[in-house]
Formats: structure tokens, sequence, C-alpha cells
């Protein structure tokens, strides 16, 4: 029983990190695609797409916190 109750909270908290590392990812990558455009020296478009992707992987994780911690607890079913 322990060991379902483990992997619960696993997948929980896995849920809970992959939309902020995404949009983190996926905003370092546009920030990337827009210093190219703009020509940008190499240094500049790694800083501003490691800080651009940090900050939007910290806001995205704490609304999806915020949605999860507003939702009506699910109710576990049980494997009997």
């Amino acid at each position: 029983m322990s060991q379902n109750m483990n992997q619960k909270q696993i997948t929980r908290s896995v849920q809970q990190t992959s939309w902020g590392t995404a949009a983190g990812v996926l905003a370092g990558c546009g920030i990337t695609l827009a210093g190219v455009a703009l020509n940008l020296p190499p240094l500049t478009i790694l800083l501003r797409a490691i800080v651009g992707g940090g900050i939007v992987t910290i806001m995205v994780s704490a609304l999806a916190m915020g949605c999860q911690m507003m939702a009506p607890p699910k109710e576990e079913e049980d494997l009997h």
C-alpha cells in the first residue's frame, strides 16, 4: 500500500513540474530564435534565453500549483 501511495506522490510531482519546464524550454527556444533574427552576440542570446526561460518556468509552475490548489480534491479510487 505504501508503494502505491509513493507512486501517486511521484506522479503528482511530475505533473506539477512538467508544465513549467515545458513552457520554460519553449520560451528559451523562442528567445533564442528572436536573438538570432536580431543578430545579437551569442553570449547575449544565451543569457537572455536562460533568464527568460527560468522566469517563465517559475511563473507557469506557480500558476499550475495555484490552479491545482483551487481545484476540488479528487476522490481516490479504491483498488480492492
